[in-house]
């Protein structure tokens, strides 16, 4: 059997809020679980009072290399305002 150097996607869970002005956007950082990240929601509603949350589902995709592919590092900076890890 031949092993696969590929490392295998990973998937995170991002807690967002939407602004007044409309937009989604990111708050805290990246779980790994969703019951972690709903976990979070309640006291982001107290912060951000009056606006929507939810919990945002993402899956890292790697190369060869082991690193996030150029996708997943361009949705990472525009989508989650995040660096790639």
């Amino acid at each position: 059997m031949i092993k696969s150097s590929v490392r295998p996607p990973m998937r995170l869970f991002f807690t967002m809020v939407r602004k007044p002005s409309g937009e989604w956007s990111r708050v805290g950082k990246a779980y790994f679980n969703r019951k972690t990240a709903t976990g979070w929601l309640p006291f982001v509603r107290g912060a951000w009072i009056g606006c929507s949350v939810k919990v945002s589902q993402f899956t890292i995709r790697f190369d060869q290399n082991g690193n996030p592919d150029s996708r997943s590092r361009s949705i990472l900076d525009v989508k989650y305002n995040m660096d790639a890890p």
